[in-house]
């Protein structure tokens, strides 16, 4: 390995790639360790397991809870895909689908210690005879977990409109959540 500058320091990290498309680590000290890790070039998917409680901003105002999981796709600036949540308001309890659409404001690869961005959420709920289709807009934090680690903890601020068919007025709400996302 020839160097066109200078010599690495002790410590400092080194990322080389090779012809079969794997990533070796060299930390340049008295002993040279090579680590090896496999890269491909499919995407990662991922795993979102986020508690949500709701704010509804209404003269009525309510506060709801639901627990949710969705898988995804990631595509380094965009992650996309189905959601599954079980929800409780009030005396009713929902169940529903939603899709949603992350923009990463950094692309979201392994070594990147946060990623902030952006959250679309389209879902449908069902709850006691009613059906309630909703959207929302909001930012994102995710904070991974030892640098590298395959799992990031995640938190969303989004505001939202939630209709539900045959009452009159749109709701309008505000959620935070919290939860763990991990990527294999």
């Amino acid at each position: 390995m020839e160097f066109s500058e200078t010599s690495p320091k002790p410590g400092t990290r080194l990322r080389v790639r090779n012809a079969v498309d794997d990533d070796l680590d060299l930390e340049d000290s008295d002993n040279l360790r090579i680590r090896r890790e496999h890269v491909s070039d499919e995407r990662e998917y991922s795993i979102d397991i986020a508690s949500a409680v709701r704010k509804v901003l209404s003269s009525n105002s309510s506060v709801d809870a639901r627990i949710a999981t969705k898988f995804g796709w990631n595509m380094e600036y965009v992650e996309f895909g189905p959601g599954l949540s079980l929800g409780r308001a009030s005396n009713a309890t929902s169940v529903g689908i939603e899709g949603f659409l992350d923009f990463n404001f950094f692309r979201n690869l392994p070594g990147e210690n946060f990623i902030p961005g952006m959250v679309l959420d389209l879902n449908y709920a069902y709850s006691a005879g009613a059906n309630t289709f909703g959207g929302d807009m909001g930012i994102f934090m995710k904070f991974w977990f030892l640098g590298e680690s395959a799992s990031a903890l995640r938190v969303d601020a989004k505001f939202g409109l939630a209709k539900t068919i045959d009452v009159s007025p749109v709701a309008k709400y505000f959620a935070l959540s919290l939860g763990i996302q991990t990527y294999f």
